[in-house]
């Protein structure tokens, strides 16, 4: 079994500096954001971790990860990934269409199950960590690669409150 879990990145990195706007909501969020890491690498005897990450912070789910002694693995795309795609770097953010903005998700999203694929080795259970936006088309890779998936969207949670971190739907 997979785990994907989608986030909003903002809730990712493992230092209270990347609190935004309501400090102390951001703050709670965040540690019940670890406290579902936590859950689901214990529960789900998580035996590998890949995240789509690409700042040098370290991420709750690194150093969870760490902790219980399960591998993990970036399994963003690179700049190197993206150019080689035609991607622009910073697409997201740019003025590009909503239909180039997905088809580029898409293929970042080939290259997350590529990364995935590579690294878990004899894992039976993993976690997956990625944006919302990638979260169901990546399970949705997996599924049809002969892999159970399963999504866990924290926004439906009691604890997610929209609006915290910048880039909340």
């Amino acid at each position: 079994m997979i785990y994907v879990v989608g986030c909003n990145h903002g809730i990712q990195p493992r230092d209270e500096d990347w609190l935004g706007g309501d400090w102390q909501e951001a703050k709670a969020q965040k540690a019940a954001f670890a406290g579902l890491i936590e859950r689901i690498i214990q529960q789900g005897e998580i035996q590998f971790v890949g995240e789509e990450w690409g700042l040098p912070d370290i991420t709750t789910a690194c150093e969870l990860a760490e902790t219980n002694q399960v591998p993990w693995v970036n399994i963003n795309t690179s700049a190197e990934d993206l150019d080689r795609l035609g991607i622009p770097q910073d697409y997201v953010k740019e003025s590009f269409s909503e239909a180039q903005k997905r088809n580029w998700h898409r293929q970042r999203e080939q290259v997350m199950l590529g990364r995935l694929k590579e690294n878990w080795g004899e894992a039976s259970n993993a976690l997956a960590i990625c944006g919302f936006e990638h979260m169901e088309p990546l399970a949705g890779l997996l599924r049809m690669d002969g892999v159970a998936a399963e999504t866990v969207d924290y926004r439906k949670m009691d604890w997610y409150r929209p609006g915290v971190f910048s880039e909340d739907p």
